[in-house]
């Protein structure tokens, strides 16, 4: 099933870094806070964002998670 793509982010100079990029690109920025063990994350991964229309909601979107 397809999903959104997010771009994984690792340090908060990570962050700071692509909502820079975004912020000179125009673009708005979603970021998923998300862990392995976080069952939420989970469902929102397995039903939320592999959703066709939040997919497409998304598209304009800069997607990043930090996990």
């Amino acid at each position: 099933k397809k999903k959104k793509k997010f771009l994984r982010l690792e340090s908060p100079a990570d962050i700071r870094n692509q909502l820079a990029q975004a912020k000179r690109n125009g673009t708005p920025v979603m970021l998923d806070f998300y862990a392995d063990w976080c069952i939420s994350c989970k469902v929102m991964e397995r039903n939320v964002f592999s959703n066709d229309s939040v997919i497409q909601a998304l598209s304009p979107t800069h997607c990043c998670n930090w996990t």
